[in-house]
């Protein structure tokens, strides 16, 4: 093992397992998810293993942070020391953390009881640096749009369906779920400013820019995807919709094109992986056999198209302002 590895896989608190324990963080900005926030929290307090602690966040909203403290005096309820945005609120929530590992649920989420229980499990590995799992969507219209492509699934922060179906090793894992040796956050200086997201914004990466970054300063260890167990993440109706979807696609584009700029161009082999088999299997199994359900099937397509093409333009345009921008600067 190197000196890099071996100093990574310290862990400042084991439980009676000899496992690291976990702090929780969960951020939230706003009241209208309040119920939502209440049944993230109570999945927390159902977990098979206890969380050590659990950090609650609030995104420079004095009203929430009061709510919060009152509703939930039995944990660490925070306000965002940082600039407005969820990566503020993270790395703030990881500061004040001490467990050995470090998770983070989104307020719209919530957690099966064996959620941490499966996850730390991998940190038994100390070659493991992050895991995470998958995540499927709750509609708040009952039931999936039946012109929303599951290879789209990514745009309401869920596993796609061109994502692994085994636990592996992966470049980044979901932003609503995901759990870090705390050594490797330290290592590599928190959430970047650069990849922040505020409220309803549809731009960010802050996951996978935090998992490049970790991979770059440990080359030899891994963050792994467990799709073994999955959190729930709700899609509200807003969100069901196909403008929503076109905006998160040219969102995800311009943050696209934001990765490339800070890591390069190699660090986009799992978008290729995407555009050159998941989206050209969806579109040809939808469009294969015309029959039942063909005019739901060709709009999925229909919008897969559409929303992978608004994300490719937006990549674009977004690389290339970059580019001028750069040659505009004086040297």
């Amino acid at each position: 093992m190197t000196t890099a590895v071996a100093a990574i896989t310290r862990v400042l608190a084991v439980t009676d397992t000899g496992r690291p324990t976990v702090s929780v963080i969960v951020c939230a900005y706003t009241e209208k998810r309040w119920p939502l926030l209440v049944e993230a929290v109570a999945s927390l307090e159902r977990q098979t293993v206890v969380p050590f602690e659990v950090f609650l966040v609030s995104d420079h909203n004095e009203v929430l942070l009061q709510r919060m403290r009152e509703a939930f005096p039995q944990h660490r309820v925070l306000a965002n020391s940082y600039g407005p945005g969820l990566i503020g609120g993270r790395n703030t929530g990881f500061e004040a953390a001490t467990g050995g590992v470090i998770a983070f649920l989104d307020d719209d989420a919530e957690a099966p009881s064996n959620w941490i229980e499966t996850l730390l499990r991998h940190f038994d590995d100390p070659g493991t640096a992050g895991a995470g799992s998958a995540a499927r969507p709750v509609w708040e219209l009952g039931s999936r749009p039946v012109w929303f492509p599951e290879a789209l699934d990514w745009t309401v922060g869920c596993s796609h369906s061109g994502m692994p179906k085994q636990a592996t090793a992966v470049r980044n894992i979901i932003g609503c779920s995901m759990f870090f040796r705390r050594e490797a956050i330290e290592a590599v200086g928190g959430f970047s400013e650069n990849f922040s997201r505020r409220g309803t914004e549809t731009i960010g990466c802050d996951d996978t820019d935090i998992c490049i970054r970790i991979g770059q300063a440990f080359p030899t260890m891994k963050v792994i995807y467990d799709p073994s167990i999955s959190v729930t993440q709700f899609v509200t109706e807003e969100r069901s919709s196909v403008s929503y979807v076109f905006k998160r696609c040219v969102g995800e584009g311009k943050s696209k094109a934001s990765i490339r700029k800070a890591h390069g161009s190699s660090t986009l082999g799992t978008e290729a992986s995407y555009l050159g088999s998941t989206v050209l299997r969806s579109v040809a199994r939808d469009l294969a056999i015309p029959g039942r359900g063909y005019f739901g099937r060709v709009a999925r397509a229909a919008v897969l198209c559409g929303g992978v093409g608004a994300a490719g333009v937006a990549f674009v345009r977004a690389s290339a302002l970059q580019i001028v921008r750069n040659r505009k600067q004086p040297a």
